[in-house]
């Protein structure tokens, strides 16, 4: 398929809005514009795998708050976007980047009335490029993969989360978990694992809350800049073997006092450190 202009599913002047019962395909579709749907109920798989769009992807609501929502696999394996893709209060099955390239940014956002976006099962960016911000704000995840992935700058407001996983993933800029703008912490409640992670410039976990019976993973990865966990929670360890961080590492308090509590160990066999180590009224099980 060759869409000269851009690709819209709106609701119309009534506020009916679209539904499509059946599978919606765009395969290696080329589509010289935006890519828009709004307040779209797709009942089975909507696929643009091998697309190519050279304009804005985005999936959201409508004036009226009336969701978009998938109700199968949300599929984008090899899509080439050149310009941002962004979901806004966007309620999911699935969703797949595998091996996806966005020239901007990707970003899953509330709408205005602070709806969320919701995967209930797997959210996968094996192998994706992100050329600009990677934003999730407030998002529900049960798994998020990010495995081998490469991404400019990598921010997660206030989501919740099973598993997440970045190993041998690349990160251009900063890498951030913090609270949203209600104050809303990140969880994860399952693991967290970040095996070989190459991140260029600053890590930030911020009154995170992780509560895995399992260790929260570092090793061998690459921070080039300072690794600051501030007020976070670790239901167990925390392990950063064979880890090299070109600043300080810091557990501590978080700006309101909250203390950083740790269930097991802090593990730093082999690693690196060129600035200093912090403890700073860490509470240890």
């Amino acid at each position: 398929t060759e869409v000269k202009g851009g690709l819209f599913f709106m609701p119309d002047e009534k506020g009916n809005s679209c539904k499509v019962e059946g599978e919606v395909r765009f395969h290696g579709a080329q589509i010289d514009g935006t890519v828009s749907f709004k307040s779209v109920s797709f009942g089975n798989r909507v696929a643009f795998d091998g697309a190519e769009i050279k304009g804005n992807l985005s999936f959201g609501r409508d004036k009226e708050g009336r969701l978009c929502e998938v109700k199968g696999e949300t599929r984008f394996l090899g899509t080439h976007i050149i310009g941002q893709a962004s979901f806004i209060g966007v309620s999911f099955k699935d969703v797949s980047f595998d091996g996806t390239e966005v020239k901007g940014g990707l970003f899953f956002m509330p709408d205005e009335k602070g709806n969320s976006c919701k995967v209930e099962g797997e959210a996968r960016f094996l192998c994706a490029q992100i050329g600009g911000q990677a934003n999730f704000v407030g998002v529900s995840f049960n798994n998020a993969y990010f495995i081998a992935s490469n991404i400019d700058e990598a921010i997660f407001n206030g989501v919740d989360i099973k598993d997440i996983f970045f190993d041998v993933a690349t990160i251009r800029g900063r890498l951030f978990f913090r609270p949203d703008d209600r104050g809303n912490p990140c969880k994860i409640k399952g693991k967290a694992r970040f095996y070989g992670t190459h991140i260029g410039r600053e890590v930030n976990f911020r009154r995170v809350e992780i509560v895995s019976e399992e260790d929260c993973i570092f090793d061998h990865a690459h921070i080039g800049g300072p690794a600051n966990f501030e007020g976070v929670s670790f239901a167990n360890g925390v392990v950063f073997d064979g880890t090299e961080i070109s600043g300080h590492l810091f557990f501590g308090p978080a700006g309101d006092g909250k203390p950083c509590k740790v269930g097991g160990e802090v593990r730093l066999l082999g690693a690196r450190i060129s600035g200093q180590a912090n403890f700073l009224m860490v509470k240890f099980a």
